[in-house]
């Protein structure tokens, strides 16, 4: 079954040179109920725009967003507010994501705040619990962001974005500023979480071996567009587009070695195997 389904978004910046540049050029994605998609992509390639659109903190210029059952991009107001709690996102800084001004039992209760869920001892309880959840010890749960570590920032990330129960995780590049070993932890407690909630989540980056370890399907974004879209083992192992070879080669590549740079991605996509489309 589809949870989410997005049809032909689009976003477009205006320069400082007064011209523009087209973030997302007609992208289309189907997310199944629980699983992980990998959108795996440069800097540059759309990734955190779509991130930002399907989260509504931008708002697309063109195309449409069914999410549960609902015209998303249609809500307003109440509507919208009641819905915003089945989709949350988790920022890939933890160090501007939180409120410095507020201790960390107060930023992960504040979910259940803005959706009106429980009185205020069962806020705090269902807030602490959540905490215990990702790890963090009950001494924390008083302080504030600036006294914590980056992994335990993501921690705290991790648990407001999950505390009202929500049904879409967005974790947009969720571990590049944490050293390896916190990253290695943090997305182990990503992987725990999504099973353990049954949750849909889709892990943002630009590590395709990292996808390939944590996502049932990927999606490569080039320019605005996916230009390959697969299940994880067919896309590493047979994959077709050329810029989606370059991602696999730049992990083996030598120090001083380059990469031919694929043309803007043009077309529509193909079927090329079961499940597998390329924009040709």
């Amino acid at each position: 079954m589809t949870l989410l389904a997005a049809r032909r978004l689009r976003k477009t910046f205006v320069r400082a040179d007064g011209g523009r540049v087209a973030a997302l050029d007609g992208v289309s994605l189907d997310l199944a109920f629980e699983e992980t998609f990998g959108l795996v992509g440069a800097s540059g390639s759309g990734k955190t725009t779509l991130v930002r659109c399907l989260a509504r903190l931008e708002e697309p210029d063109g195309g449409t967003v069914v999410f549960d059952g609902l015209d998303w991009l249609a809500l307003r107001g109440r509507a919208r507010r009641r819905a915003s709690g089945r989709l949350q996102v988790v920022f890939q800084d933890p160090y501007a994501s939180l409120n410095p001004t507020m201790k960390v039992s107060a930023i992960v209760e504040e979910p259940l705040v803005i959706q009106r869920q429980g009185g205020r001892a069962e806020r705090r309880e269902r807030a602490c619990r959540m905490l215990g959840r990702v790890g963090l010890d009950p001494d924390l749960w008083g302080r504030f962001p600036e006294s914590l570590s980056g992994g335990q920032r993501q921690r705290v990330a991790i648990a407001r974005a999950l505390v009202a129960g929500p049904k879409l995780l967005l974790a947009d590049e969720p571990v590049t500023a944490l050293d390896v070993p916190t990253r290695e932890r943090i997305l182990t407690l990503l992987a725990e979480l999504r099973r353990e909630l049954r949750l849909t989540t889709v892990l943002v980056g630009h590590d395709l071996d990292l996808a390939r370890r944590f996502c049932d399907r990927i999606g490569v974004l080039y320019r605005g567009r996916i230009v390959e879209l697969a299940g994880t083992e067919v896309l590493v192992s047979e994959a077709v587009h050329p810029y989606t070879r370059n991602l696999l080669a730049a992990a083996a590549m030598r120090p001083g070695e380059d990469l031919a740079v694929p043309p803007p991605p043009s077309g529509d996509p193909r079927l090329v195997g079961p499940g597998h489309w390329v924009l040709m």
